[in-house]
Formats: structure tokens, sequence, C-alpha cells
């Protein structure tokens, strides 16, 4: 028997029945399960092309921006864990803006079953490309500005407002913040604007200059703690936007002889292993990892339900160790 014929048998077109048995397409359940039964009574197997096909299409992409940033490796090996438990194969690749195309041609060609967004990814193409592909994404920790692709994340204004919120309450008024981007809507803008919120609602000033920029890793804090020290020596407490930021400014902070809690404090962003490793260890916000995977991996695994662009925010907390004290 022929695939056209099966299909025939079936009351299915020919493409269909392709989709189905390659798993590179979508096919409704009704049609699905009217194929199934008749391939059990038929006894009917597709070419082993096809069932080539569909292992590749168990495959999972997770696209980084690099690999440099903590908060993106420990969540691409937690999605890695989760993958593997459904019997899915995770693929981690950076997104270089030059190598887009290269990239983009290498999804369209493995045809996986779905692709995860690491980061804001505001600027790329790649999200447009897959929805207009029709190959499943979503954002891990962060929003979408792209029609139809789902996020699954935080609200970032709300934690970064309960943080600043916490350091006000132990009577700071001199705060500064390391943050990485400012772009609108950029995970980084809401943070900013969550801790202007805080500080206006207190009667407090958060003047541009208390404000250091770099990337969210070890080394951008360092650097972003020396511009902040320039900039605003009378800070008495620095918010980080990340807990390798706080690392790096914490090292700077040591070079300048400033004790962490005494001198100033220090609050982080994520919770990740450096945080319970520095010393003081570090109070900052936490972000639920494995929950963030775990419904990423479940919005790729069953898309089809899901009608529209779906947006799921998570619950964040604020943990309280030895680097922030009350003045």
């Amino acid at each position: 028997m022929t695939i056209r014929e099966f299909a025939a048998l079936c009351g299915v077109s020919p493409a269909t029945a392709s989709r189905f048995f390659s798993g590179q397409g979508r096919v409704s359940e009704e049609k699905q399960l009217i194929m199934k039964r008749m391939a059990k009574i038929s006894g009917y197997e597709p070419p082993a092309s096809y069932r080539s096909r569909r292992q590749l299409r168990s495959a999972i992409f997770a696209i980084l921006p690099d690999f440099r940033h903590t908060f993106n490796n420990n969540m691409v090996e937690i999605l890695r864990v989760q993958s593997a438990e459904y019997g899915r194969q995770l693929m981690a690749v950076q997104s270089d803006g030059a190598a887009n195309e290269t990239l983009l041609a290498l999804i369209i060609a493995a045809l996986p079953l779905g692709v995860i967004l690491l980061g804001d990814h505001q600027n790329d193409r790649i999200p447009v490309e897959l929805v207009h592909r029709s190959i499943p994404a979503i954002h891990c920790g962060g929003l979408s500005l792209t029609r139809g692709v789902s996020a699954v994340h935080i609200d970032n204004m709300l934690a970064a407002y309960d943080g600043m919120r916490h350091l006000i309450r132990l009577n700071h008024k001199c705060i500064g913040l390391l943050s990485d981007d400012t772009r609108a809507i950029s995970t980084d803008f809401q943070r900013i604007s969550g801790c202007r919120r805080a500080m206006d609602e207190a009667g407090l000033a958060l003047p541009d200059s208390r404000i250091a920029y770099g990337e969210t890793t070890f080394d951008g804090g360092y650097r972003a703690m020396s511009m902040l020290l320039r900039q605003a020596p009378e800070v008495t407490a620095v918010f980080a936007f990340s807990d390798d930021m706080a690392a790096g400014a914490a090292a700077r902070l040591w070079e300048e002889g400033k004790r962490i809690p005494d001198d100033i404090s220090l609050l982080g962003f994520d919770d990740n292993e450096c945080a319970r490793q520095l010393r003081p260890a570090l109070t900052t916000i936490r972000q639920p990892h494995e929950q963030i995977a775990h419904l990423s991996i479940t919005y790729l695994l069953e898309h089809t339900r899901f009608q529209e662009e779906t947006s799921l925010t998570l619950p964040h907390e604020l943990i309280q160790r030895q680097s922030c004290r009350a003045l």
C-alpha cells in the first residue's frame, strides 16, 4: 500500500498523511485518531524516510544570546533534563546577529518540535520567521514582542519594585542600580521602571547618575560598579539586575575597602548558585527556574491546544540572606 492509497482509505489528503507520519506540520486531533486507527487495522507502515523525519522532529532547539550568562546556562541545563524526561533531545545554539541566516537555515532544515527563546530577542527576526513557518516557539524568562510567540516569565517590573521596596524599608535612600539594557519593554527597562515606581512612592529620587550599565556577567558587574562609584559615591545600597553582576560588584567593592553589608548593602536578581556561594551570602530576587522550564517544554509538547498567544506569569520571591542591612 502506498501513502496515497492509505490517505484515500482514511479520507484525508496525501499531504495530511505525510504530515502525520513525518511529524512535520499540524494535523487535527480528529484526523490523527482516524489515521492511527486505520494504520493499526491495515498494518500499514510508512517508508523509513518518514520515520527518520519524525525522529528529528523530537528535537527541541534552545536559542541563547550567548553562553556567558549564568541564568541562561542554568535554564539550558534544566531544559535539557526536563526534555529528556519526555524523551526529547535539547539542542542549545547561540543566536549571533551576524549568523542568524545560518541559524534559521539549520532550524528550518531540522523542523524541530519547537524552539525556546532565551533572552528578549527584541530585534531578532528569528521569532518572526518561526511564526511565518508555523514552527512552535516560546520565550523563556522574557516577554515577546512578536505576535504569535508565547512567553513564560515573571513580572520583572513588580519583582524589581519589591526588591527596591525591601531596600527602602531598610532605610536606604541613596540606592544605585546595575543594569544591562534600557530598550523599550526589555527586561531591564521593566526592572528600572519598577525601581523608579518604588522610589517615587517613597518620595525618593533615582537620578540617572545612580544607574550604571554593563553586561549581566561578573566582568560586567565589576565595570558597572566602578562606574557607579565614580558617578554616585554616596550610595548606601546597590541593586544589581543579576547575581553575576552582584558578584562582580562585590569584588570591586572589596578592592575599594568597602565591606558588605557594613558599608554598603547589595541585592541581586535570579538566585543562581553564586548567590549562595558569596560571602556574605547574597540577598536576591528568585526566579522559579524549574517552573519556567517545565511550562516552556509543556507548551511546545501541547501547543496544538493553545488557540492564541499565551503569556504565563509566574511568582517571584525575595530571598533574604546576609548582604543587606538596615541603616
